[in-house]
């Protein structure tokens, strides 16, 4: 009897579990449903304790026209020495420059403008962007190709790259960008002179032009001093064209020279001077060239004309 009643009351309560899943699923998607019909569209949600980024501002830019082309080219500027496919590349790199100066978009730009008027180029429109958080970088085209450049303030460092087709010569541009860039206390400047492009081997010595035609990134006077860029001392002391030949000479130190004996006394270098293991005091070394040519160096000057 009693064993009766238990088996009553358990099947008193009994679900089918099919039944119950249904019920419950419809349940949450009506809820969904409402939730979505009634609830914040995704304009006006507004999360407590975060904010959506604002996108973060663009550089400003200053574009400046300075000539037209069709106008330089009706006075009479020789297109066709222009737009020959060959020409000359100028890498320069500075340090310890102002750091004022190199976030100055205005002061920059005017050196860079003095810059090409000094070289006798012709600048038809610069670009510049002041960026963010600092430092500048422009760009100007010319009527021979272009001159560009970008600064580091923090850092004190520049690098800047002239590009012209021609033979008009961009080796003394490098003391005018030292002159009008290299605003600071001790100063630092390497430079790089490439030749690019495909020159015209057939063009007669000109004494009214440096020549540059006649010379190429194989020849010694570009391997030895206008290449390397990374030569703590390069300078030119003659540069000119005879009716025979074209000749240069010019004082140089490379990266890995140590002090000679002559050197050390100079500057009473004394055991464990660091100055031992550096091109710091070492003194330049002269090389002569002819048509690009190594003719002799001032160590052996005695042998080449005794020869």
């Amino acid at each position: 009897m009693v064993d009766r009643q238990h088996q009553q009351d358990d099947t008193r309560y009994a679900v089918d579990i099919r039944v119950f899943v249904s019920v419950i699923v419809i349940a949450m998607a009506v809820s969904f449903g409402v939730g979505v019909g009634l609830g914040p569209s995704n304009g006006s949600m507004n999360v407590v304790g975060i904010t959506k980024p604002s996108p973060a501002p663009l550089p400003s830019v200053t574009s400046v026209q300075v000539a037209e082309p069709e106008t330089i080219v009706a006075s009479g500027v020789d297109i066709q020495d222009l737009h020959e496919p060959a020409g000359q590349h100028l890498l320069v790199d500075i340090k310890g420059i102002e750091s004022d100066f190199l976030d100055s978009e205005e002061r920059l730009a005017k050196a860079m403008v003095d810059t090409v008027n000094h070289a006798g180029l012709t600048m038809l429109s610069y670009h510049c962007h002041k960026l963010i958080p600092k430092g500048v970088s422009c760009v100007g085209v010319l009527l021979e190709s272009h001159i560009s450049f970008h600064t580091w303030p923090d850092e004190g460092v520049i690098t800047l790259d002239l590009f012209t087709c021609g033979n008009k010569p961009l080796i003394p541009v490098v003391s005018t960008i030292q002159e009008l860039f290299g605003i600071g206390i001790n100063i630092e400047m390497q430079w790089s002179h490439e030749l690019r492009g495909f020159r015209n081997k057939d063009v007669k010595k000109d004494p009214d032009n440096d020549n540059y035609a006649v010379l190429d990134h194989n020849s010694d006077l570009s391997q030895m001093v206008w290449s390397p860029i990374d030569c703590p001392h390069k300078e030119q002391i003659v540069s000119t064209l005879t009716k025979f030949q074209r000749v240069d000479i010019w004082d140089l130190v490379g990266l890995e020279e140590t002090p000679s004996y002559e050197d050390a006394m100079k500057h009473n270098l004394q055991p464990g001077d660091p100055r031992w293991i550096t091109s710091e005091i070492v003194s330049p070394t002269r090389f002569l060239f002819l048509d690009g040519v190594l003719q002799s160096e001032n160590s052996t000057h005695k042998e080449y004309h005794e020869a």
